[in-house]
């Protein structure tokens, strides 16, 4: 779904990328509708400009930026794969479960939660 969707912008391979779809997932669950085509180019570009002065980022390996990239973009694709199926299916703990996902990754992986995320956009 995210190659489909964002490799055509330059989202693919790049961490700015991942990191935008992992925020526009966990937005999306969150406030229950996907934020606009304008908002997501606007957060990677801010993400991009922001990412890219990264000192750590910088002289992070490409092992490592490949690990966090794969990282985002898995658990931003998981928790909307279970999302859109409970949506879908009509089902609320599916539903349910997507957020308590999104809940737990953002945490994990970035530290903060998921509702300063959805606030992002």
């Amino acid at each position: 779904m995210f190659e489909q969707k964002y490799a055509g912008k330059g989202w693919n391979d790049n961490v700015a990328g991942a990191l935008a779809f992992f925020i526009i997932a966990t937005s999306t669950i969150y406030a229950d509708k996907e934020p606009s085509g304008t908002a997501q180019d606007n957060l990677f570009a801010a993400l991009e400009a922001t990412l890219v002065q990264s000192p750590d980022l910088a002289i992070a390996s490409a092992r490592n930026k490949t690990a966090l990239y794969n990282s985002l973009v898995t658990c931003a694709g998981l928790q909307l794969l279970f999302y859109i199926d409970g949506k879908q299916q009509g089902d609320a703990a599916e539903v349910d479960k997507a957020r308590t996902l999104a809940a737990d990754f953002s945490r994990k992986l970035l530290n903060t939660e998921p509702q300063a995320l959805a606030k992002m956009l």
